[in-house]
């Protein structure tokens, strides 16, 4: 993301808890996110507000160095030593929907661009336009410096509106047997669109002293 290909990125679809969108940006920012970059396989987390009235309204991409979903169960499912203490997640964050995707491939046309509208393409494949894309498998990242209202008009009618119905969600540490969640098949391809609200990056936190 940014103009950088990583091996996977992990999606999470999610909205805000009882304390607001404030306390879950300063979760992700201040624990969750240095948390995860602790353990090796994270390296940056992007975060993004949907644009349009979808079920979930922010979005976070983490980017990682996973190359299979059996690395993923191996390193994250409970009681595996990679896995932070479970008192770390909170009730500021209520997941819609998460998957980890792995990269099929990428056009970088100018990895300096700046990002105004981020757009998701779950269920393809949609030809889309933007100056950075991302080919994660089931899911296409597209990056453009364009407003997000200009970007939707290119899209519109070319897709279902919104993040996929994939059906309910289950977490890792009350399911881990079911986790990733397998989701509804997707019949057709869904667009939604996001502005970027921040983003961390491994070499930005400090390390403990």
């Amino acid at each position: 993301m940014y103009g950088e290909i990583s091996a996977c990125v992990f999606l999470v679809f999610s909205n805000a808890g009882p304390e607001g969108e404030e306390a879950l940006a300063r979760w992700y920012n201040e624990m969750h996110g240095p948390d995860a970059f602790k353990g090796g396989s994270f390296h940056a987390l992007h975060r993004y507000r949907a644009t349009g009235p979808y079920d979930a309204r922010f979005l976070a991409v983490w980017e990682g160095d996973y190359a299979s979903i059996d690395e993923v169960r191996a390193k994250m499912l409970p009681g595996s030593s990679g896995l932070r203490d479970r008192g770390r997640i909170t009730t500021n964050l209520i997941v819609v929907w998460s998957s980890f995707n792995f990269l099929a491939g990428a056009e970088v046309l100018d990895p300096a661009s700046p990002v105004a509208t981020l757009t998701l393409v779950e269920g393809g494949p949609v030809d889309g336009t933007g100056v950075n894309a991302y080919d994660y498998g089931g899911v296409v990242l597209y990056e453009s410096p364009d407003e997000p209202a200009t970007v939707a008009a290119r899209w519109s009618g070319r897709a279902a509106e919104g993040v996929a119905p994939h059906g309910p969600y289950s977490n890792i540490f009350d399911h881990p047997e079911d986790w990733p969640p397998k989701g509804q098949p997707l019949t057709e391809p869904w667009v939604s669109h996001w502005r970027p609200i921040s983003s961390l990056r491994r070499s930005d936190v400090q390390p403990e002293t």
